[in-house]
């Protein structure tokens, strides 16, 4: 197996989730990180923390809908997950912080993680959420 060939899988599969992703926050607005709350008034993290419970739930019942794509969907709530922890939106519980490693021409890249109780830890750190381009 050659190695560029997986590269390219790699590249193409995380093509599809960002379009995807990219795809429903358009269709659907921002519901995943900003909920109505109507009913619920639990944070972005926890509510994205029980759809992906319930898509487990299905896998594990063999109740999944036809036509789902669950690995897809599940992915994609990890993703949202992972952006609603770093843009701090777990109400007041730990907030994951990425720093950037090196500036190339076309934006930042991102590699350095730290872990903080919240966003006004008061630490000096590179990539609080303040300081990330959707925080400016």
């Amino acid at each position: 197996m050659n190695p560029t060939d997986v590269q390219a899988a790699i590249a193409q599969v995380c093509d599809e989730i960002k379009q995807t992703l990219l795809e429903k926050n358009k269709a659907y607005g921002n519901s995943a990180l900003d909920p109505l709350r109507i009913f619920s008034r639990a944070d972005p993290v926890e509510q994205i923390n029980v759809r992906i419970d319930d898509k487990l739930s299905r896998i594990a019942r063999g109740s999944e809908f036809a036509g789902d794509d669950t690995e897809l969907d599940l992915i994609g709530y990890l993703v949202l997950h992972r952006v609603a922890r770093i843009m701090g939106l777990s109400d007041g519980k730990e907030t994951l912080c990425v720093g950037p490693t090196s500036h190339t021409p076309s934006g930042r890249t991102y590699s350095r993680r730290r872990k903080h109780s919240s966003n006004m830890c008061g630490e000096s750190c590179d990539g609080h959420p303040q300081e990330l381009p959707w925080r400016r």
